[in-house]
């Protein structure tokens, strides 16, 4: 069961894209887990059925709409295991301990990104730091092109923008150190 849960555990971090759908995902767990064991141990008969109904009621409840089309999909496959209270636990124990190990890299650009281009963002800065990474993604149309990439408190500025902003202080210095005709 440890194996199918860690499965699942990056089946669903592989679908988020920001730090906010993440908080709101580890939200949301923890509202299942507490709904579906008090619910559950309120119940007089816990058969599948039963477990199925109490699953889409509290499913639908669910704001994240990654977690929530994540668990619809196992639902509709009758992959009602998760749902047993106990495992919901683990996973939720699971889920949010590698939460924890994720890092965060904000990137800033001019133009919307496909959702694809995002993940291989994620993927090759993941591979070069050596850590899962979200990049949380920023449309700023005043830096023109390029990107600023923020880390930490680290910030690597590659914005058409600020490119512009440094040729014309060199060239305004330029002019005001050249002797005058």
């Amino acid at each position: 069961m440890i194996s199918e849960v860690k499965r699942l555990v990056n089946e669903l971090i592989s679908r988020i894209s920001k730090r906010s759908d993440l908080n709101q995902i580890v939200f949301d767990i923890e509202y299942l887990k507490d709904r579906i064991s008090y619910k559950s141990v309120a119940s007089e008969t816990p058969d599948a059925k039963h477990l199925k109904s109490l699953a889409i009621k509290e499913v639908n409840r669910i704001t994240s709409k990654d977690l929530k089309s994540f668990l619809q999909s196992m639902i509709e496959e009758d992959n009602l295991w998760l749902f047993d209270p106990a495992h919901l636990s683990v996973f939720a124990k699971e889920f949010i301990a590698e939460s924890k190990t994720i890092d965060f890299v904000e990137i800033t650009c001019a133009i919307e990104l496909k959702p694809e281009d995002i993940y291989l963002l994620a993927e090759n800065i993941s591979k070069n730091i050596g850590k899962r990474v979200i990049v949380d993604i920023k449309i700023d149309k005043d830096i023109i092109g390029g990107a600023i990439i923020k880390k930490d408190h680290y910030i690597i500025d590659y914005s058409i923008a600020t490119k512009l902003n440094n040729l014309s202080s060199r060239w305004k210095e330029s002019l005001s150190n050249s002797p005058a005709k």
